[in-house]
């Protein structure tokens, strides 16, 4: 066999095993999808029930305060029956004035954190529900990846296999220009050579659509063991059979 043919057989084996080991890759990235979108709300909810003890905390400060003001009121409206005179009933009564506007701000502030506590419970049911959800995609994204992981493990070290004892055949340097090409192309290694303009001698790269010079056509056609790269997009270029015979005639 051939330089050219050995590459073409190395060609069709690295485009499966790129191919399987693609389906793998997409099943890990969405489950790494759906990871990061269960994360997200986990740390919505972590953040939420924190919101949630915060709140519940201020409110109960906020009553206790209120209650404090409260029993204070109580205890002066006592001693305002038991004033002596009026410049002590006065100072009583606005001591009394002056707690009863705090205790109405701390009842005004719980209320409106009782108000905010209850918009929180309603956001935390809703992400809890929504974390509910995810999970069951997630876990049916996992075991789809388990699946798929199990149902090309075999394929997989076989085309292993095969690509390697496919690389052996192919000399170092020409190797290393098809990897190189592989990593650079996205496994698009390979190129046909077509056929344009056959009275002009016209031939183009199927894969960029650039004009190969003759020359490039007439090496091929001579010397099978000579790799040929298109200049424009570096893929190694290959004349197909029915390329090969209208050339010959």
């Amino acid at each position: 066999m051939s330089l050219m043919d050995h590459l073409l057989t190395l060609y069709r084996v690295d485009s499966q095993l790129r191919a399987l080991r693609t389906r793998v890759d997409a099943g890990e990235r969405d489950l790494a999808a759906q990871v990061k979108l269960l994360s997200g709300l986990q740390r919505q909810d972590t953040e939420l029930a924190s919101q949630s003890r915060q709140l519940q905390a201020t409110i109960h400060n906020l009553e206790t305060e209120a209650q404090g003001f409260g029993d204070r009121i109580a205890k002066l409206r006592n001693e305002l029956n038991s004033s002596q005179n009026d410049k002590q009933y006065k100072a009583v009564l606005a001591e009394v004035k002056s707690l009863e506007g705090k205790k109405k701000e701390c009842d005004d502030r719980a209320l409106a954190e009782m108000e905010r506590l209850e918009q929180v419970k309603k956001q935390a049911t809703t992400v809890t529900g929504q974390i509910a959800e995810r999970r069951k995609i997630h876990d049916v994204v996992l075991a789809q990846l388990g699946e798929r992981k199990h149902e090309c493990k075999d394929r997989l070290d076989e085309l292993e296999r095969e690509r390697e004892s496919a690389g052996k055949r192919v000399p170092d340097r020409e190797r290393k220009i098809f990897n190189k090409v592989a990593d650079d192309c996205d496994g698009e290694v390979m190129a046909e050579i077509e056929e344009i303009d056959r009275r002009h001698k016209e031939y183009a790269c199927s894969s960029c659509r650039m004009e190969i010079p003759f020359a490039s056509v007439a090496t091929l056609m001579s010397n099978a063991n000579i790799l040929v790269q298109c200049t424009a997009c570096t893929r190694i270029l290959y004349l197909a059979e029915q390329t090969k015979e209208v050339l010959r005639k």
